[in-house]
């Protein structure tokens, strides 16, 4: 009776092994997919793009090597207190990406409010002259508001980066005057490089903090440029998302949990009360 039972146990552990190894190699692969195919339909050179490429090895890496494990009777873990502190931690990790995933949503669907003294426009790539297709979108979203808000001004905010023959800044400057805005209303920002730059300089050239302001960028892009914003002492801040869909979408929503990530522990939201005004 205990020999039947001790290879019942047995079988239904080798069972689950052999699920979570499936898992695994299953997940990593398509992590490696994703990664070939957005590499191969956009480009492999985007921002944080490796990070699909490395989980995909790790994951199958961890896969095969679970496999393994299991075949010469060895295990990852020694004791309940160790397997149980490794459960707790992944609980933890999975928890913290859904609750900053959530955040992050909250921004996807912003539409601002009218009347806003200014827009801050954040910059995107630039294609020698061209504006990608994320500037083009954040850009076309702030003329419409534009055009229906006559008293708005628009902070136009980005440098010039690599293989940029024009800042980011003068690109959408361009667009704005080709759709009729009064160069009255346009202001450029061209020596940002990074969120946290293009939110302080355009703050400095606005000169008050007490202005209704609306930030304009990417829908994934939304939540963590507001909590800059008012993190740098934004008294009335909102989001206006452009829209941004495609194959590329996953992973911006995913590099903005790790952007956020590294903001946070960096201090870039820890001035004064800027970043709990986010959840007062």
């Amino acid at each position: 009776m205990d020999v039947t039972k001790g290879v019942k146990m047995r079988d239904k552990r080798n069972g689950g092994i052999r699920l979570r190894s499936l898992l695994l190699l299953g997940a990593g692969g398509l992590c490696i997919l994703y990664y070939l195919l957005g590499g191969i339909l956009r480009s492999f050179k985007l921002s944080a793009f490796w990070i699909w490429l490395a989980a995909g090895v790790a994951l199958m890496a961890l896969g095969f090597l679970d496999r393994k494990m299991a075949q010469t009777g060895r295990t990852w873990f020694k004791g309940r207190r160790s397997r149980r502190a490794a459960c707790i931690l992944a609980a933890f990790v999975l928890l913290y990406f859904g609750v900053v995933e959530a955040m992050v949503f909250t921004g996807v669907v912003s539409r601002g409010d009218p009347g806003l003294h200014y827009l801050i426009v954040l910059g995107a790539g630039v294609y020698g002259e061209e504006p990608s297709p994320a500037l083009r979108s954040r850009t076309e979203t702030a003329i419409r508001y534009l055009n229906e808000n006559p008293d708005t001004k628009a902070v136009l905010s980005g440098g010039q980066g690599p293989g940029e023959d024009i800042s980011e800044a003068e690109c959408m400057a361009r667009l704005m005057r080709e759709s009729g805005i009064s160069e009255a209303r346009i202001i450029k920002e061209e020596h940002s490089t990074t969120t946290v730059e293009n939110i302080k300089n355009s703050y400095e050239i606005i000169g008050s903090t007490d202005l209704k302001v609306g930030i304009v960028t990417s829908n994934f892009h939304v939540f963590r440029a507001v909590v800059t914003a008012r993190a740098a002492g934004g008294e009335d801040v909102t989001g206006i998302a452009a829209p941004f869909s495609g194959i590329l979408l996953p992973h911006y929503m995913v590099r903005e949990c790790l952007a956020f990530t590294v903001d946070f522990v960096f201090g870039r939201f820890h001035t004064g009360a800027g970043f709990w005004k986010n959840f007062s």
